[in-house]
């Protein structure tokens, strides 16, 4: 039983992470597009 818990708890903090890696992906991305327009 604990180790249901545990395995929930790995899969959200997985998704968590990875949701976040794609935002700052994103993020560097649309600040290297501005710069590139900037210039």
């Amino acid at each position: 039983k604990k180790d249901k818990k545990q395995q929930d708890l790995n899969k959200k903090t997985n998704e968590h992470l990875e949701k976040l890696n794609n935002e700052n992906l994103l993020g560097a991305l649309i600040h290297l597009a501005g710069k590139i327009f900037l210039y």
